[in-house]
């Protein structure tokens, strides 16, 4: 058993798999797609699974400019996956699901999505398996998301055996033109323009809404930089928690509210300063990473 490119000599088992993968689809549409990939297998490659000289099963992928939840563009999609039914749960869907995020990995991909019906249970519980999120729903789909190698920067040690509290952040990078760097002020002292995620809005929504919040302005959202991971004690609540933050390129437009956030005062400093000031470790280590890997380039 093995996992290779599909060729034309696989269509008629293609052909049989698809109509059990999409049965309202008819021949001439499947024949038309299976030709589109045959000819564009470099954008649009498909692999099959070979036993004993039989296909049985097969994954189709493409490269999207965006899907909900990515950070990078363009991103790795499996437009679709089938395995025999009586070679399920063998690991043979997780075999076809590994070559699609290698095939994203050597075009230069930090990001894999894919999708699946929303009554169909057990395929959302086979994405769920192979390390894809939930990162939206719509009134017919649930909408997946896997990082195969979005830059890491910080993570510190997690004490075993500890049950941690996960919150998923994200924050701007901003520059005004004197080269400062932008951050909030509070009481307890500053931290990066940003926060948690709310229900399913997607990283740049977040960020979008927490700056209207903090300091009341509408933002351009631009490039993702990086993520960054701190496990900690936190006296507030007294439990294990662990902050993910990711980190975009974003310019300011113009002030359009009043803040919502009482005592969160805009502030800008420059880039040393504000890496020394700010209060959690992993956005003094993101902000770190920027500074030593893109600030000087870009400078």
């Amino acid at each position: 058993m093995f996992v290779r490119i599909a060729n034309k000599n696989d269509i008629n088992k293609w052909l049989e798999m698809r109509f059990n993968l999409w049965p309202h689809c008819s021949k001439d549409e499947h024949l038309k797609e299976i030709n589109e990939c045959l000819n564009n297998f470099l954008n649009y490659p498909v692999f099959v699974v070979e036993k004993n000289n039989d296909i049985i099963g097969f994954v189709e992928a493409s490269i999207h400019d965006h899907a909900p939840g990515c950070h990078t563009t363009p991103i790795g999609f499996i437009e679709g996956w089938y395995v025999e039914p009586n070679y399920r749960n063998s690991g043979i869907g997780k075999k076809l699901i590994e070559a699609v995020e290698k095939w994203s990995l050597s075009k230069g991909f930090s990001e894999v999505a894919s999708d699946a019906e929303l009554d169909n249970s057990i395929s959302i519980l086979a994405h769920q398996k192979m390390g894809y999120k939930i990162v939206g729903k719509t009134e017919e789909e649930v909408k997946f998301l896997k990082e195969i190698n979005l830059k890491e920067v910080f993570c510190n040690k997690k004490i075993t055996n500890v049950q941690y509290k996960q919150r998923q952040c994200a924050y701007g990078v901003i520059f005004n033109n004197e080269n400062k760097i932008a951050l909030v002020k509070l009481t307890k002292g500053h931290y990066m323009p940003g926060g948690g995620m709310e229900s399913l809005e997607n990283y740049q929504e977040c960020v979008k809404r927490e700056l209207l919040e903090e300091i009341g302005y509408d933002c351009d959202v631009y490039d993702f930089i990086c993520k960054s991971k701190e496990y900690f004690y936190s006296p507030h609540t007294s439990d294990f928690r662990v902050s993910e933050g990711y980190f975009y390129n974003v310019v300011l437009k113009e002030k359009v509210i009043e803040p919502i956030e009482k005592n969160h005062e805009l502030v800008w400093a420059d880039l040393d300063i504000a890496i020394n000031n700010l209060v959690p470790l992993f956005q003094k280590e993101a902000l770190k990473y920027f500074k030593n890997e893109l600030y000087l380039i870009n400078k």
